[in-house]
């Protein structure tokens, strides 16, 4: 691996020592983190390399960032697939950063950083989604980061009264709590089910049960009578009611049976009678764009919210 450092008086090439070799037959993480006063760190599937510096000052400049090809030419193509891209700009990240990234890449650190960090509904919505393809395709890589994953959600969910909290907020190097988001809680219950029907592994059973309890007995908002979180009621409840409608009923190809309680049917149902209840023909709330006609909204449109959301809202 080399890496090319241009200015305009000219270009210099940088190699790592050790030497960091990349074949072509596999995805590959690479990381760089340029310090041009000082020293470039190279990092390939976790292996650290360094170089000493070349053209020394700032990185800033007027030309167009361009990844997949050279820079201002319709040539020199990258022959190969790139899944995932990061720029950090203000310090060059350490080899021990550039080394907890690709962890938690992996889902052996922090959960796992796909899609985004901030909001852990990002976190949550790829564990679900990856236990999915799992469900329906048995496939050996997305079971080896979804047991990855399942191990850090166990080492990091924590008593909350008679319920369970998960990390909420999460940063590239770390994760906070904070109040309990029915909709995170969903996604974590749903991503355990689909790995229990699938492959039967008790933790996600443990854990499965444990936090659709909390969603029945502890997180439903007995004025609202359904689910609450910000502003996005609609799609939260779809998804508590898919996680119990999942437990009590399973899934067509299921290899394993969760042992759902009579108490998950019941809820199911009445979860379900309370949205037809209030389904019509009101204008939904503004983020509730679920396809549900649900007949509560706020007062007046929240505006500055959802310019938060969609900053092409004026």
């Amino acid at each position: 691996m080399q890496v090319v450092v241009a200015d305009a008086s000219g270009a210099s090439v940088l190699t790592p020592s050790p030497g960091l070799a990349l074949d072509t037959a596999n995805y590959h993480y690479v990381a760089v983190a340029a310090d041009r006063d000082g020293q470039f760190t190279f990092c390939v599937d976790g292996v650290l390399g360094t170089c000493a510096a070349a053209r020394p000052g700032s990185l800033d400049n007027g030309e167009a960032f361009t990844v997949g090809r050279r820079a201002n030419a319709g040539s020199d193509f990258f022959q190969g697939r790139i899944d995932l891209i990061r720029v950090h700009r203000g310090r060059a990240l350490s080899g021990g950063e550039l080394q907890d990234n690709r962890q938690i890449i992996q889902g052996l650190a922090n959960g796992s950083a796909y899609p985004e960090v901030g909001s852990g509904l990002g976190q949550y919505w790829a564990f679900l989604r990856l236990a999915e393809f799992f469900f329906l395709t048995n496939n050996s890589a997305a079971e080896a980061v979804l047991l990855n994953w399942l191990t850090w959600i166990d080492g990091v969910a924590a008593s909350d009264g008679d319920g369970w909290k998960v990390p909420a907020q999460f940063s590239e190097f770390g994760f906070t709590y904070g109040a309990v988001d029915p909709g995170q809680t969903a996604a974590i219950a749903l991503g355990c089910l689909f790995m229990y029907l699938r492959n039967g592994n008790d933790l996600a059973a443990t854990w499965t049960r444990r936090l659709l309890d909390d969603l029945r007995e502890n997180r439903l908002d007995p004025v609202f009578g359904g689910y609450k979180s910000d502003y996005h009621y609609a799609w939260i409840n779809s998804l508590v009611l898919r996680a119990f409608g999942l437990a009590s009923r399973g899934a067509a190809g299921q290899a394993f049976v969760f042992p759902a309680i009579a108490a998950d049917q019941e809820h199911f149902d009445a979860l379900m009678a309370w949205v037809f209840d209030h389904a019509g023909d009101e204008k939904p709330n503004v983020l509730n764009a679920d396809l549900i006609p649900f007949a509560y909204s706020e007062a007046a449109d929240i505006w500055e919210y959802a310019r938060t959301i969609w900053p092409c809202v004026r």
